[in-house]
């Protein structure tokens, strides 16, 4: 009897012992939560038409420093799963490209308007938990998407986008080509707009195969770089000396695509100054070309005025200066339709 009883003792000493969790060993997810770790941090919410992201942020200096870092990466986390859902779905829809015209100032307008346009946070994201672990330096934060609240959101700014690029496609056309530039520049913004919120859209994905391109916003990208295309550039230029480079930043522009005159009407008129010094060094010629330019409309209108400095070199001494004039000429084709996006 008296052995029973030790043997029983014994039995019920493991079993405390067992139930006691080891020091060094795993800690216990109860022991965890009493740190500060929520069950969530491990196990984030599952609901149909939600989705959740956990961020978990280092305490390096105060914990609401790493609270704005954690919820920033609880977005970034939540978003990730998204994208990858969409690049790992095959879409059957097919798209056209938009022309963005045939000259380089065409094309480089076009890439303005895409610059133009800032990165928006995803709508309908929301911090619904957040939690300090002061015992494992750690700050933790739970994202939450309504799915159908985003969708909502971004279907509203979609229709209202496409009610401004039609109006703007349904307005009264200016009187000269680049006044009528000018006025429908505001429709190349809302194209690049409008294909952030296609993305998200198919990020939230509620919508299959959300339209990428309507009837109005090809017109608008295909009359937009038509008339760009169309333009004729009057080039002059201010002393004698500047003659010797006039052919060679008129040959360069109209290898780009560029119509280009010294005289007669045009749509704009480009009045520069240039410079061009060769030197040689350690038998390489280095050429370094400047150059002031205004450009005007046809009412005397200053689109924009600009300076710009290039160099080049090579062994031939005419490969260099000619490298110097070219780049000297795209520089001056880039600034120009700056001007032109920007004096919108």
């Amino acid at each position: 009897m008296k052995n029973l009883k030790i043997k029983i003792l014994f039995l019920l000493l493991v079993f405390i012992c067992g139930c006691v969790p080891a020091v060094n060993g795993k800690k216990s997810l109860k022991q965890e939560e009493k740190q500060g770790i929520p069950k969530w941090v491990y196990s984030p919410p599952s609901m149909p038409g939600y989705l959740y992201g956990v961020g978990i942020s280092e305490i390096y200096s105060t914990p609401a420093e790493a609270l704005v870092r954690a919820r920033e990466l609880s977005r970034v986390e939540l978003v990730k799963q998204l994208k990858v859902k969409v690049y790992g779905e095959t879409s059957a829809g097919v798209k056209r490209e938009i022309e963005q015209g045939k000259s380089k100032i065409t094309r480089t307008v076009f890439n303005y308007a895409e610059s133009s346009i800032e990165e928006t946070e995803l709508p309908g994201i929301k911090i619904i938990e957040t939690a300090v672990s002061k015992k494992e330096r750690q700050v933790f934060a739970l994202a939450e998407l309504n799915r159908s609240e985003a969708e909502m959101d971004l279907s509203s700014s979609l229709e209202s986008i496409d009610k401004r690029i039609k109006q703007i496609i349904s307005g009264v056309p200016a009187q000269s080509k680049i006044k009528e530039i000018k006025r429908m520049i505001p429709a190349l913004k809302l194209i690049e707009k409008r294909k952030k919120i296609v993305s998200d859209l198919k990020l939230v994905g509620t919508i299959d195969d959300p339209a990428y391109e309507t009837a109005d916003q090809i017109k608008a990208a295909e009359k937009t770089a038509g008339l760009m295309d169309s333009l004729v550039f009057v080039v002059k230029w201010k002393s004698e000396k500047d003659r010797k480079l006039a052919s060679g930043i008129i040959k360069a522009l109209s290898d780009e695509g560029v119509k280009v005159r010294t005289s007669g009407n045009g749509d704009l008129y480009v009045n520069f100054s240039a410079s061009l010094d060769t030197v040689k060094r350690k038998g390489v010629y280095y050429t370094f070309a400047g150059g002031q330019a205004t450009v005007r409309d046809n009412a005397e209108n200053i689109i924009s005025e600009f300076s710009s400095n290039v160099k080049s070199g090579s062994a031939d001494e005419k490969l260099s200066e000619k490298r110097a004039v070219e780049k000297l000429a795209k520089k001056l084709g880039n600034s120009i339709a700056k001007g032109i996006f920007e004096s919108n």
